[in-house]
């Protein structure tokens, strides 16, 4: 649980390290492609980063103590009025005060993973709902499915599915369906599901969400 929790806070300062430079010199650019594969990078690269582990050699003072006997014994070696070592002793009270507070916050994370999964998918619910409620047009555009909706909808794609009222198709039907097929051929519907499952885990970042 320590290490899960440990990593969890490893990549959630990794995201914010990573991505405050970006907002202040990139996210205004319009630089669209450069800037979709940089933040999958910073994704990636916050996520991998905490579990690289970077080694070199320190120098060890050993400190060794007399015994009531006279006898010369290491620091782990000393005996602790419980018959302990004083390492084990102060193990077992570094336990027995963390690991409540541990569970602790591993059980609130777990529920913040699942409150957050369970939104995303009634948003995928959602979408689903909406394209099966729209009216298939009959014709395909460049690959893409078009449904049409009789009230007011805001127009959205999703995968292959591109949703829009009857009206905006009337009226700038071909304009929204070139927009929309961008967002088909750069594959962005696979970026949402991708942030729906980075803001699920990292649900307590602010970071994730912008």
């Amino acid at each position: 649980m320590a290490t899960i929790l440990i990593y969890i806070l490893k990549w959630a300062l990794c995201l914010a390290l990573l991505y405050i430079p970006f907002a202040l010199l990139l996210r205004r650019e319009t630089f669209a492609t450069f800037n979709r594969w940089l933040l999958i990078g910073i994704i990636a690269v916050s996520a991998i980063l905490p579990t690289v582990t970077v080694t070199y050699p320190v120098e060890v003072e050993i400190v060794k103590f007399i015994d009531a006997t006279g006898n010369t014994v290491a620091d782990g070696e000393m005996q602790a009025p419980q018959g302990k070592t004083v390492v084990e002793a102060a193990e077992e009270g570094f336990n027995r005060r963390d690991l409540f507070t541990i569970e602790t916050l591993f059980v609130v994370y777990i529920i913040g993973v699942a409150v957050t999964i369970v939104l995303r998918i009634v948003e995928i619910a959602r979408i689903v709902t909406g394209i099966r409620r729209g009216t298939a047009h009959g014709r395909k555009f460049n690959g893409m499915t078009l449904h049409c909706h009789t009230g007011e909808t805001a127009p959205f794609s999703w995968f292959g599915h591109v949703v829009m009222s009857q009206s905006d198709y009337e009226e700038c039907g071909k304009e929204i369906l070139l927009h929309e097929e961008g967002h088909f051929r750069n594959r962005h519907s696979w970026d949402m599901l991708l942030l729906s499952i980075v803001k699920s885990l990292q649900w307590f970042n602010p970071f994730a969400y912008m």
